[in-house]
């Protein structure tokens, strides 16, 4: 990698530089490409090909995703798996608690709080009290992954997957059919 020394993907101020260019490109256009990020950089004296050093390194990193050639979008966080450790780490610290106070401490839904925690009783973590306390009993360093609801999404993925391939499916035969029509009234 032919950097030059005082730039590049190492120098982290060039490389938040890099990804503030690309935020205020997509926040116009909803992407943006190489050779806009590397315009929308002030270089100065720094080479471009440090512009695409750092555009590579957030790629690898999964920061940026590839829309087609020479053209990107960054990637959102998703905050979701951040409720889940907080709710997960106050429960540790708490050892009992009840779902709205995994509500007020996470900043999450009573809903959310109350299958965060059923799933956990199913799981053998958590034991369910009267008056909707759970206890844990199964102390663990990482948070359990709730499997039924990832299988429950995949599902969901699968089904709204097949319904598409339908939608096309018909699609395509209403404008073969048009076509047809079109052809036949000439």
């Amino acid at each position: 990698m032919n950097v030059p020394p005082n730039c590049g993907p190492r120098k982290s101020s060039f490389a938040r530089e890099v990804r503030m260019a690309a935020r205020r490109l997509q926040d116009r256009h909803g992407q943006f490409s190489a050779a806009e990020l590397k315009k929308a950089v002030d270089c100065g004296d720094r080479s471009r090909r440090a512009v695409q050093h750092v555009l590579c390194d957030l790629r690898r990193s999964g920061a940026v995703e590839v829309i087609e050639r020479g053209v990107y979008r960054l990637v959102e966080k998703d905050s979701g798996l951040l409720k889940r450790e907080v709710m997960w780490r106050f429960l540790r610290m708490e050892r009992s608690l009840t779902p709205s106070d995994l509500q007020v401490a996470a900043d999450v839904s009573l809903s959310y709080a109350q299958e965060f925690l059923a799933a956990l009783e199913s799981l053998g973590i958590v034991r369910r009290h009267p008056n909707d306390v759970f206890h844990l009993i199964k102390d663990q360093l990482e948070a359990p992954e709730n499997e039924a609801k990832a299988r429950k999404l995949r599902d969901l993925r699968t089904r709204r997957r097949a319904k598409l391939a339908l939608a096309l499916k018909k699609a395509t035969i209403a404008c073969s059919e048009a076509i047809r029509f079109l052809e036949e009234s000439e």
